[in-house]
């Protein structure tokens, strides 16, 4: 019988990985239950941790070994309570995080791969990865003005780092990839914060030319694979 008196967890321990490679535990205070069509099953830390050794950030998604004391957790807190956050998902099985970071091992040279995994990173609250990925993938392809944007809006506490991230890309502002309908609208949007960026850093203000606006995504058909490296089919996946 789950203990309903017993006090609840401010955090739970839980392991972590990292590139050392090393695994440590961490207190994790938010948990996302991420489950596909085929109601496979991850979790995965919504806190973001620095290792201890290396001061590389860990690694989101938590090892089996911990989710027995997860799903303990998140049945007695239905009883008691609990201090520890836990969020339930079902997605396509595409979009799943596992998904994205087998399409960054399997092209890591491709800057649509690392961009597209930044977004993940986005969507599960841990900036820092994000910023990684975003980064990478401007490396990788500078004239993406997907990422550089991106890139510059995890800065956005730090108006001077926003401003040289946005200047940076400043020269492809109208060469764009994922996600947009209408890059004309967004290269006005990368125009307006580039404006806003130099106003509030007292930075001068490059005038960007729009030309021709590029719409670069690519022409992928429909049973082809997916260019974000996910390893499906366009149609299932992106498309």
């Amino acid at each position: 019988m789950l203990d309903a008196v017993r006090e609840p967890p401010q955090y739970l321990s839980l392991p972590l990985t990292c590139k050392c490679p090393t695994k440590h535990d961490y207190q994790v205070q938010d948990v996302l239950i991420q489950k596909d069509v085929n109601m496979d099953e991850v979790m995965i830390s919504q806190n973001e941790f620095r290792c201890g050794v290396c001061d590389q950030w860990t690694e989101i998604l938590l090892p089996e070994e911990a989710w027995p004391r997860v799903s303990w957790e998140q049945e007695a807190g239905r009883h008691r309570g609990s201090s520890v956050v836990f969020h339930e998902h079902l997605g396509d099985e595409v979009h799943c995080l596992p998904a994205m970071v087998k399409g960054v091992e399997l092209q890591p040279e491709s800057a649509d791969a690392h961009f597209i995994m930044g977004t993940q990173y986005n969507v599960h609250c841990h900036p820092g990865k994000a910023r990684d990925s975003f980064r990478k993938a401007t490396l990788l392809d500078p004239t993406l003005a997907d990422a550089h944007l991106y890139l510059a809006r995890t800065y956005q506490e730090d108006a001077e780092m926003f401003y040289q991230t946005l200047l940076a890309g400043s020269t492809y502002a109208a060469n764009w990839r994922w996600y947009l309908d209408r890059p004309e609208k967004d290269f006005q949007l990368y125009c307006k914060l580039m404006t806003e960026a130099a106003i509030a850093t007292g930075n001068p203000q490059p005038a960007l030319s729009p030309g021709k606006v590029l719409d670069r995504r690519k022409k992928v058909g429909r049973n082809q694979p997916c260019p974000c490296g996910s390893g499906k089919k366009y149609k299932k996946c992106c498309g």
